[in-house]
């Protein structure tokens, strides 16, 4: 891994493996037509958890698997990436700083530019009137922390 990856700009930068592909020479560079030997990623997916551990298994999992990983911290920037880059697929937490992923999921299902992005909640909180709550907010699957990775993958390709 030579590569190297300037400081800042529109994306965060994470000094793991797991982050590098959210840097934009990088995507980037995945998609110019050089690159005709690399495996090509399936879609863009977009991250949203506010535990760094966790955010390195989910993301490498997915870079593993061929997607386009972004990530974001809390819920603004959920919000901000999703309307910028406009993922194909958002793993979005429940409890994130500010703005929880309640209140991400209505106001990504409530607006034109990103009511078409699947929403996969991924979250600790087991009730169902949790899981209720977050599929009446527009979450198109509701799944509960800890994860199987194969299930986690299945239902990304199953929306997707």
């Amino acid at each position: 891994m030579g590569r190297r990856i300037p400081r800042g700009g529109a994306y965060n930068f994470h000094p793991f493996r797991c982050s590098l592909s959210e840097h934009s020479s990088y995507v980037n560079e995945l998609l110019s037509p050089d690159t005709k030997e690399k495996k090509m990623p399936n879609e863009v997916v977009l991250v949203v958890e506010d535990s760094p551990t966790l955010m390195c298994v989910i993301t490498d999992l997915l870079q593993d698997s061929g997607y386009i990983v972004l990530t974001a911290a809390d819920g603004e920037q959920a919000l901000e990436k999703a309307d910028s880059e406009l993922p194909s697929l958002i793993l979005l937490d429940v409890i994130l700083p500010g703005k929880n992923g309640f209140q991400v999921c209505r106001q990504l299902k409530g607006s034109p530019n990103t009511e078409n992005i699947k929403i996969i909640m991924m979250t600790s909180k087991t009730q169902d009137s949790d899981r209720f709550w977050g599929l009446k907010q527009g979450a198109d699957m509701y799944m509960t922390k800890p994860f199987d990775n194969d299930e986690l993958l299945a239902n990304i390709a199953k929306l997707l």
